[in-house]
């Protein structure tokens, strides 16, 4: 079963790239399933939430819940921030390059 989430279900969570960065997938769903669990609380159309934001809540869990989908969205929510750490750093490089040079004048 494909699972269908309008966004990155960690997103639509409110999960960071931070929060889940470094844990295993099951203490990433432990965290997803009581994000999940508060925002469905607070987002009840019986408790004046919108119901638009209330199925959004609905669907990324079942999103994560699918193993395919919660993989992809994994990895296309962390490596961004991995190649943009990797760009920085060639740019760190890049800088004390030229540094260096500027010194060596």
């Amino acid at each position: 079963m494909i699972a269908v989430v309008r966004g990155n279900p960690f997103v639509v969570l409110g999960l960071t790239p931070g929060a889940i960065e470094g844990l295993t997938d099951d203490q990433i769903m432990s965290l997803a399933r009581d994000v999940y669990i508060s925002q469905t609380a607070l987002h009840a159309p019986e408790n004046g939430g919108l119901k638009r934001r209330y199925q959004a809540i609905q669907e990324a869990w079942v999103a994560l819940n699918d193993h395919d989908t919660f993989t992809k969205a994994k990895e296309a929510y962390l490596v961004p921030e991995n190649e943009q750490v990797a760009r920085l750093e060639r740019q760190v490089r890049s800088l004390r390059v030229q540094l260096g040079d500027q010194a060596n004048r």
